[in-house]
Protein backbone atom coordinates (compact mmCIF):
# COMPACT_ATOMS: atom_id res chain seq x y z
CA UNK A 1 0.00 0.00 0.00
CA UNK A 2 0.97 3.55 -0.84
CA UNK A 3 2.07 5.72 1.91
CA UNK A 4 -0.34 8.07 2.80
CA UNK A 5 0.63 11.70 1.61
CA UNK A 6 -1.01 13.37 4.60
CA UNK A 7 0.55 11.28 7.28
CA UNK A 8 3.66 12.93 9.55
CA UNK A 9 6.93 12.57 8.62
CA UNK A 10 8.46 9.28 10.72
CA UNK A 11 10.84 12.13 12.33
CA UNK A 12 8.00 12.96 14.41
CA UNK A 13 6.96 9.62 15.80
CA UNK A 14 11.02 9.54 16.48
CA UNK A 15 11.03 12.53 18.52
CA UNK A 16 7.35 11.36 20.85
CA UNK A 17 9.09 8.10 21.50
CA UNK A 18 12.21 9.81 22.67
CA UNK A 19 9.89 11.84 24.91
CA UNK A 20 8.28 9.40 26.31
CA UNK A 21 12.08 7.51 27.17
CA UNK A 22 12.98 11.09 28.77
CA UNK A 23 10.01 11.27 30.96
CA UNK A 24 10.66 7.22 32.87
CA UNK A 25 14.46 8.04 32.98
CA UNK A 26 13.22 11.36 34.62
CA UNK A 27 10.71 8.94 37.12
CA UNK A 28 13.27 6.59 37.28
CA UNK A 29 15.80 9.53 38.72
CA UNK A 30 13.26 11.52 41.08
CA UNK A 31 12.67 7.76 42.50
CA UNK A 32 16.52 7.78 42.69
CA UNK A 33 16.69 10.73 44.66
CA UNK A 34 13.78 10.23 47.00
CA UNK A 35 15.46 6.62 47.91
CA UNK A 36 18.92 8.79 48.46
CA UNK A 37 16.79 11.28 50.82
CA UNK A 38 15.06 8.64 52.58
CA UNK A 39 18.41 6.84 53.60
CA UNK A 40 20.29 10.23 54.36
CA UNK A 41 17.47 11.03 56.96
CA UNK A 42 18.01 7.46 58.24
CA UNK A 43 21.55 8.14 58.91
CA UNK A 44 20.85 11.20 60.69
CA UNK A 45 18.62 9.72 62.99
CA UNK A 46 21.62 7.10 63.64
CA UNK A 47 23.88 9.88 64.18
CA UNK A 48 21.31 11.53 66.80
CA UNK A 49 21.07 7.95 68.38
CA UNK A 50 24.46 6.88 68.88
CA UNK A 51 27.41 8.83 69.76
CA UNK A 52 29.35 10.33 67.25
CA UNK A 53 33.33 9.50 66.70
CA UNK A 54 35.48 6.97 65.20
CA UNK A 55 33.50 3.29 65.26
CA UNK A 56 35.18 0.69 67.14
CA UNK A 57 37.61 -1.17 64.36
CA UNK A 58 38.42 2.40 63.18
CA UNK A 59 39.95 3.05 66.81
CA UNK A 60 41.80 -0.20 66.88
CA UNK A 61 42.88 -0.32 63.32
CA UNK A 62 46.28 1.29 64.76
CA UNK A 63 46.52 -1.36 67.10
CA UNK A 64 49.72 -2.83 68.14
CA UNK A 65 50.10 -5.44 70.68
CA UNK A 66 52.91 -6.53 72.36
CA UNK A 67 53.98 -9.24 75.31
CA UNK A 68 52.66 -13.05 75.28
CA UNK A 69 49.88 -12.43 72.99
CA UNK A 70 51.89 -12.10 69.81
CA UNK A 71 52.72 -15.53 69.59
CA UNK A 72 49.06 -15.88 69.18
CA UNK A 73 47.05 -14.99 65.63
CA UNK A 74 44.47 -13.52 67.54
CA UNK A 75 45.13 -9.85 69.41
CA UNK A 76 43.05 -8.57 71.68
CA UNK A 77 41.75 -5.70 69.58
CA UNK A 78 40.38 -9.22 66.96
CA UNK A 79 38.74 -10.62 70.34
CA UNK A 80 37.26 -7.71 71.12
CA UNK A 81 35.12 -7.10 68.17
CA UNK A 82 34.43 -10.82 68.21
CA UNK A 83 30.50 -11.29 67.54
CA UNK A 84 30.07 -13.73 70.36
CA UNK A 85 30.77 -12.73 74.19
CA UNK A 86 32.74 -14.54 76.25
CA UNK A 87 31.94 -16.27 79.53
CA UNK A 88 29.02 -14.73 81.27
CA UNK A 89 30.85 -14.13 84.43
CA UNK A 90 31.26 -10.32 85.47
CA UNK A 91 34.75 -9.11 85.02
CA UNK A 92 34.08 -5.32 87.00
CA UNK A 93 31.63 -3.43 88.49
CA UNK A 94 30.52 0.22 86.77
CA UNK A 95 30.50 3.47 89.22
CA UNK A 96 28.80 6.49 87.34
CA UNK A 97 30.99 9.81 88.86
CA UNK A 98 29.51 12.37 86.36
CA UNK A 99 26.51 11.81 84.41
CA UNK A 100 27.16 11.57 80.37
CA UNK A 101 28.37 7.50 80.68
CA UNK A 102 27.39 5.21 77.99
CA UNK A 103 27.73 1.30 78.21
CA UNK A 104 27.80 -0.98 75.18
CA UNK A 105 27.55 -5.06 75.47
CA UNK A 106 30.10 -6.95 74.08
CA UNK A 107 28.85 -7.76 70.06
CA UNK A 108 27.05 -5.21 70.12
CA UNK A 109 26.47 -1.77 68.27
CA UNK A 110 24.10 0.01 69.94
CA UNK A 111 25.00 2.06 73.35
CA UNK A 112 22.83 2.82 75.68
CA UNK A 113 23.19 5.30 79.03
CA UNK A 114 24.51 3.79 81.92
CA UNK A 115 23.98 3.69 85.87
CA UNK A 116 26.12 2.92 88.64
CA UNK A 117 26.26 -1.05 89.55
CA UNK A 118 26.27 -1.73 86.31
CA UNK A 119 28.31 -5.37 85.91
CA UNK A 120 30.82 -5.50 83.15
CA UNK A 121 31.98 -8.61 81.07
CA UNK A 122 34.75 -9.34 78.80
CA UNK A 123 34.53 -6.76 75.58
CA UNK A 124 32.04 -4.69 77.47
CA UNK A 125 32.77 -0.83 76.19
CA UNK A 126 32.29 2.20 78.56
CA UNK A 127 32.38 5.89 77.04
CA UNK A 128 32.09 9.35 78.87
CA UNK A 129 30.85 12.44 77.08
CA UNK A 130 32.48 16.10 77.72
CA UNK A 131 30.85 15.97 81.24
CA UNK A 132 31.16 12.36 82.07
CA UNK A 133 33.20 10.31 84.40
CA UNK A 134 33.20 6.92 85.66
CA UNK A 135 35.08 4.16 87.93
CA UNK A 136 35.53 0.63 87.04
CA UNK A 137 35.95 -1.74 89.73
CA UNK A 138 38.24 -4.87 89.54
CA UNK A 139 37.24 -6.18 92.52
CA UNK A 140 37.91 -4.46 96.18
CA UNK A 141 41.58 -3.84 95.29
CA UNK A 142 41.65 -2.30 92.13
CA UNK A 143 39.39 1.01 90.63
CA UNK A 144 40.18 2.68 87.47
CA UNK A 145 38.67 6.60 86.82
CA UNK A 146 38.07 7.01 83.45
CA UNK A 147 37.56 10.95 83.09
CA UNK A 148 35.40 13.07 80.72
CA UNK A 149 35.80 12.18 76.15
CA UNK A 150 37.37 8.70 76.91
CA UNK A 151 36.50 5.40 75.10
CA UNK A 152 37.55 2.19 76.92
CA UNK A 153 36.99 -1.63 76.43
CA UNK A 154 37.06 -4.48 79.83
CA UNK A 155 39.25 -7.54 79.38
CA UNK A 156 38.75 -9.75 81.65
CA UNK A 157 40.20 -13.20 82.02
CA UNK A 158 39.86 -15.97 79.65
CA UNK A 159 38.86 -19.74 80.17
CA UNK A 160 41.99 -21.49 81.28
CA UNK A 161 44.13 -18.69 80.92
CA UNK A 162 47.49 -17.82 82.75
CA UNK A 163 46.68 -14.86 84.93
CA UNK A 164 49.80 -13.73 84.24
CA UNK A 165 49.36 -14.18 80.44
CA UNK A 166 46.18 -12.63 80.10
CA UNK A 167 45.38 -10.39 83.09
CA UNK A 168 42.29 -8.34 84.17
CA UNK A 169 42.42 -4.66 82.78
CA UNK A 170 41.05 -3.18 79.49
CA UNK A 171 41.73 -1.11 76.68
CA UNK A 172 42.06 2.45 76.19
CA UNK A 173 41.12 3.41 72.93
CA UNK A 174 40.70 7.19 73.71
CA UNK A 175 41.29 10.25 76.60
CA UNK A 176 42.50 10.04 80.14
CA UNK A 177 42.23 7.54 83.02
CA UNK A 178 43.67 7.15 86.86
CA UNK A 179 44.36 3.94 88.18
CA UNK A 180 44.68 3.03 91.50
CA UNK A 181 45.35 -0.38 93.54
CA UNK A 182 44.56 -0.67 97.30
CA UNK A 183 47.01 -2.86 99.06
CA UNK A 184 49.63 -5.65 97.75
CA UNK A 185 48.01 -7.15 95.16
CA UNK A 186 49.75 -9.72 93.06
CA UNK A 187 48.40 -10.55 89.55
CA UNK A 188 49.16 -7.28 87.67
CA UNK A 189 46.40 -4.67 85.69
CA UNK A 190 46.75 -4.93 82.22
CA UNK A 191 46.16 -1.39 79.90
CA UNK A 192 45.83 -2.03 76.29
CA UNK A 193 47.26 1.27 74.31
CA UNK A 194 47.22 1.58 70.40
CA UNK A 195 50.92 1.16 70.10
CA UNK A 196 51.59 -0.91 73.42
CA UNK A 197 50.68 -2.43 76.41
CA UNK A 198 51.24 -1.04 80.18
CA UNK A 199 51.19 -4.10 83.09
CA UNK A 200 50.36 -1.96 86.21
CA UNK A 201 51.73 -3.49 89.48
CA UNK A 202 51.59 -2.38 93.32
CA UNK A 203 54.18 -2.29 95.83
CA UNK A 204 55.10 -5.46 98.12
CA UNK A 205 54.40 -2.62 100.69
CA UNK A 206 51.32 -0.31 99.85
CA UNK A 207 49.40 1.11 97.20
CA UNK A 208 49.87 2.26 93.77
CA UNK A 209 48.69 5.10 91.71
CA UNK A 210 48.98 5.60 87.67
CA UNK A 211 47.88 7.79 85.47
CA UNK A 212 47.85 6.69 81.35
CA UNK A 213 46.47 9.58 78.33
CA UNK A 214 45.89 8.45 75.15
CA UNK A 215 45.47 11.65 72.37
CA UNK A 216 43.22 12.05 68.97
CA UNK A 217 46.89 11.02 67.16
CA UNK A 218 47.08 7.79 69.19
CA UNK A 219 50.10 8.79 71.22
CA UNK A 220 50.24 8.22 74.69
CA UNK A 221 51.87 9.34 78.37
CA UNK A 222 52.19 6.83 80.93
CA UNK A 223 52.63 8.36 84.67
CA UNK A 224 53.50 6.24 87.73
CA UNK A 225 52.88 8.48 91.04
CA UNK A 226 53.38 4.78 93.24
CA UNK A 227 54.29 1.15 92.51
CA UNK A 228 55.52 0.33 89.06
CA UNK A 229 54.43 -0.23 85.54
CA UNK A 230 56.66 -2.42 82.67
CA UNK A 231 55.52 -0.84 79.56
CA UNK A 232 56.05 -2.70 76.14
CA UNK A 233 55.52 -2.39 72.66
CA UNK A 234 57.48 -3.32 69.73
CA UNK A 235 59.00 -5.70 71.97
CA UNK A 236 60.67 -3.56 74.18
CA UNK A 237 59.93 -3.67 77.33
CA UNK A 238 60.45 -0.90 79.76
CA UNK A 239 60.75 -0.54 83.45
CA UNK A 240 58.76 2.81 84.98
CA UNK A 241 59.38 3.24 88.58
CA UNK A 242 57.18 5.72 90.98
CA UNK A 243 57.62 9.51 90.15
CA UNK A 244 58.41 8.81 86.48
CA UNK A 245 56.83 8.62 83.50
CA UNK A 246 57.19 7.91 79.34
CA UNK A 247 55.30 8.46 76.09
CA UNK A 248 54.65 6.19 73.40
CA UNK A 249 54.61 7.29 69.88
CA UNK A 250 52.32 6.08 67.20
CA UNK A 251 54.62 3.81 66.11
CA UNK A 252 55.28 1.91 68.86
CA UNK A 253 58.81 4.41 70.45
CA UNK A 254 58.89 4.09 73.72
CA UNK A 255 60.98 7.45 75.43
CA UNK A 256 63.13 6.97 78.21
CA UNK A 257 62.11 7.37 81.59
CA UNK A 258 61.78 10.93 83.11
CA UNK A 259 61.05 11.98 86.57
CA UNK A 260 57.47 13.84 87.05
CA UNK A 261 57.05 17.13 88.03
CA UNK A 262 57.86 18.12 91.74
CA UNK A 263 54.81 18.62 94.36
CA UNK A 264 54.07 22.53 94.64
CA UNK A 265 54.37 23.60 98.14
CA UNK A 266 50.90 24.57 99.44
CA UNK A 267 50.46 28.24 101.24
CA UNK A 268 47.72 28.98 101.81
CA UNK A 269 44.48 27.65 103.25
CA UNK A 270 46.18 26.88 105.98
CA UNK A 271 44.98 23.45 107.05
CA UNK A 272 42.06 22.51 108.80
CA UNK A 273 40.56 26.13 107.68
CA UNK A 274 37.38 27.35 108.46
CA UNK A 275 35.62 29.78 106.01
CA UNK A 276 32.30 31.32 107.01
CA UNK A 277 29.43 31.69 104.94
CA UNK A 278 26.47 34.21 105.01
CA UNK A 279 23.75 34.56 102.14
CA UNK A 280 26.98 34.02 98.96
CA UNK A 281 29.87 31.45 98.97
CA UNK A 282 32.85 32.95 100.41
CA UNK A 283 35.57 33.96 97.64
CA UNK A 284 38.73 31.45 98.83
CA UNK A 285 41.86 31.68 97.74
CA UNK A 286 44.38 28.68 97.24
CA UNK A 287 48.07 29.52 96.76
CA UNK A 288 51.19 27.20 96.53
CA UNK A 289 54.93 28.00 95.45
CA UNK A 290 55.76 27.60 91.75
CA UNK A 291 57.55 24.80 90.01
CA UNK A 292 60.36 24.92 88.06
CA UNK A 293 59.78 24.00 84.58
CA UNK A 294 55.94 23.78 85.55
CA UNK A 295 53.67 25.59 82.67
CA UNK A 296 50.40 24.70 84.77
CA UNK A 297 49.04 23.63 87.53
CA UNK A 298 46.00 21.83 88.25
CA UNK A 299 43.71 22.66 91.73
CA UNK A 300 41.51 19.84 92.86
CA UNK A 301 39.00 20.01 95.92
CA UNK A 302 36.47 17.48 96.75
CA UNK A 303 33.72 16.29 99.54
CA UNK A 304 34.21 12.86 100.72
CA UNK A 305 37.33 10.35 101.42
CA UNK A 306 39.85 10.09 98.20
CA UNK A 307 38.50 13.08 96.37
CA UNK A 308 34.78 10.92 95.25
CA UNK A 309 33.04 13.74 94.79
CA UNK A 310 35.20 16.51 92.77
CA UNK A 311 33.65 19.83 93.62
CA UNK A 312 36.72 21.95 91.76
CA UNK A 313 39.14 20.81 89.05
CA UNK A 314 40.65 24.02 87.70
CA UNK A 315 43.70 24.40 85.26
CA UNK A 316 45.64 27.29 85.73
CA UNK A 317 49.31 29.19 84.63
CA UNK A 318 49.87 31.12 87.73
CA UNK A 319 50.36 29.57 91.48
CA UNK A 320 46.97 31.20 92.92
CA UNK A 321 43.13 30.40 92.42
CA UNK A 322 40.29 32.14 93.69
CA UNK A 323 37.22 30.69 93.77
CA UNK A 324 33.77 31.41 95.47
CA UNK A 325 31.30 28.33 94.89
CA UNK A 326 32.44 26.09 97.83
CA UNK A 327 28.61 25.71 99.81
CA UNK A 328 28.60 24.73 103.44
CA UNK A 329 30.61 21.17 103.87
CA UNK A 330 34.48 20.26 104.44
CA UNK A 331 36.50 19.95 101.67
CA UNK A 332 39.78 18.10 101.15
CA UNK A 333 42.04 20.16 98.56
CA UNK A 334 45.27 19.64 96.53
CA UNK A 335 47.58 20.86 93.62
CA UNK A 336 49.78 19.28 91.15
CA UNK A 337 51.96 20.91 88.32
CA UNK A 338 52.09 19.99 84.86
CA UNK A 339 55.04 20.05 82.84
CA UNK A 340 54.92 18.76 79.16
CA UNK A 341 51.15 18.09 79.56
CA UNK A 342 52.23 15.67 82.05
CA UNK A 343 50.97 16.07 85.46
CA UNK A 344 52.80 15.48 88.74
CA UNK A 345 51.92 14.07 92.20
CA UNK A 346 49.97 16.34 93.83
CA UNK A 347 50.81 17.96 97.11
CA UNK A 348 49.85 16.87 100.60
CA UNK A 349 45.89 17.40 100.64
CA UNK A 350 44.53 20.09 103.19
CA UNK A 351 41.19 20.29 104.91
CA UNK A 352 38.79 23.46 104.30
CA UNK A 353 35.50 23.52 106.25
CA UNK A 354 32.91 25.83 105.19
CA UNK A 355 30.53 26.81 107.86
CA UNK A 356 27.52 28.87 108.34
CA UNK A 357 28.04 31.53 110.09
CA UNK A 358 24.90 32.97 112.18
CA UNK A 359 22.79 35.51 110.52
CA UNK A 360 22.93 37.78 107.69
CA UNK A 361 24.83 40.94 107.72
CA UNK A 362 21.70 43.50 108.62
CA UNK A 363 20.38 45.54 105.45
CA UNK A 364 17.25 46.72 104.30
CA UNK A 365 16.03 49.15 101.41
CA UNK A 366 12.91 51.23 101.56
CA UNK A 367 10.51 49.57 99.28
CA UNK A 368 10.26 51.75 96.38
CA UNK A 369 6.89 52.09 94.15
CA UNK A 370 5.83 49.82 91.49
CA UNK A 371 6.47 52.34 88.67
CA UNK A 372 8.60 55.42 88.63
CA UNK A 373 7.85 58.42 86.70
CA UNK A 374 10.83 60.20 85.26
CA UNK A 375 14.44 59.37 84.95
CA UNK A 376 15.87 59.88 88.60
CA UNK A 377 15.21 57.89 91.73
CA UNK A 378 16.13 58.32 95.27
CA UNK A 379 17.49 55.18 97.11
CA UNK A 380 17.17 54.92 101.01
CA UNK A 381 18.05 52.27 103.61
CA UNK A 382 20.04 50.89 106.30
CA UNK A 383 22.73 49.01 106.81
CA UNK A 384 25.40 47.79 109.25
CA UNK A 385 27.77 51.18 110.17
CA UNK A 386 30.59 49.04 109.30
CA UNK A 387 29.60 47.36 105.87
CA UNK A 388 30.61 49.19 102.47
CA UNK A 389 27.50 49.75 100.53
CA UNK A 390 27.04 49.42 97.07
CA UNK A 391 23.94 50.29 94.99
CA UNK A 392 24.09 49.96 91.23
CA UNK A 393 27.75 49.12 91.75
CA UNK A 394 28.22 52.56 92.87
CA UNK A 395 29.84 53.21 96.51
CA UNK A 396 27.31 55.29 98.75
CA UNK A 397 28.43 56.59 102.47
CA UNK A 398 26.96 55.05 105.06
CA UNK A 399 25.83 57.49 108.06
CA UNK A 400 26.45 56.76 111.52
CA UNK A 401 22.78 55.64 112.36
CA UNK A 402 23.67 53.17 109.33
CA UNK A 403 21.17 55.18 107.38
CA UNK A 404 22.17 55.93 103.35
CA UNK A 405 20.82 57.76 100.70
CA UNK A 406 21.87 58.20 96.86
CA UNK A 407 19.95 59.21 94.31
CA UNK A 408 20.26 56.85 90.36
CA UNK A 409 19.30 57.71 87.00
CA UNK A 410 17.06 55.41 85.00
CA UNK A 411 16.43 54.35 81.56
CA UNK A 412 12.84 54.19 79.97
CA UNK A 413 10.88 50.91 81.01
CA UNK A 414 12.49 48.29 83.44
CA UNK A 415 15.57 48.65 85.27
CA UNK A 416 17.30 46.35 88.02
CA UNK A 417 17.90 48.02 91.09
CA UNK A 418 20.53 46.29 92.86
CA UNK A 419 22.22 47.34 96.48
CA UNK A 420 25.21 45.09 98.18
CA UNK A 421 26.33 45.39 101.70
CA UNK A 422 29.29 44.27 102.54
CA UNK A 423 31.56 43.89 105.83
CA UNK A 424 35.55 43.97 106.65
CA UNK A 425 35.52 40.11 106.43
CA UNK A 426 34.37 40.18 102.53
CA UNK A 427 30.73 38.66 104.09
CA UNK A 428 28.04 40.18 102.17
CA UNK A 429 23.99 40.59 101.57
CA UNK A 430 22.12 41.98 98.73
CA UNK A 431 18.47 43.70 97.96
CA UNK A 432 17.14 43.28 94.28
CA UNK A 433 14.03 44.56 92.44
CA UNK A 434 13.19 45.96 88.98
CA UNK A 435 12.06 49.41 88.95
CA UNK A 436 9.92 50.39 85.77
CA UNK A 437 10.50 54.34 84.66
CA UNK A 438 8.12 56.26 82.25
CA UNK A 439 9.21 59.28 81.22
Amino acid sequence: MAPDPAAPPSKVTGRSRLSGTGKLLLEVFVAIVMTLACFSGFLALLSVAFPPGDDMRTLMSGLRLTGPREASNRSLAAELLDPIASASSPVAKLTVKRRDVKRRLAGQISWSRASSGLELHDRDAVQTGPDGQATIEFGPKVAVQVDENALVVVSGLHLEADPIDSPRGLLLLQGDLSAQIRGSYQAPILVEIPAGRALLQSASSGTADFRIDVARDRTASVAVLGGSLELSANGRKVHIGPRQFSRVGTGGEIQEPRPLPDAPAVLEPADESSVPYLDLPPRVTFRWSAVEGADRYRVRAAKGPAFSEIVLDEIVTAPSLSWGRLAVGSYRWSVAAIQEEIEGAPSVPRRLTVTRDGDLLPLRVEPPPAEIDGSRFTVRGYADTRARVYVMAQRVEVNRDGSFEVEVRLKPGANLLLVEAVDPAGHSSYWSQVLRAKF
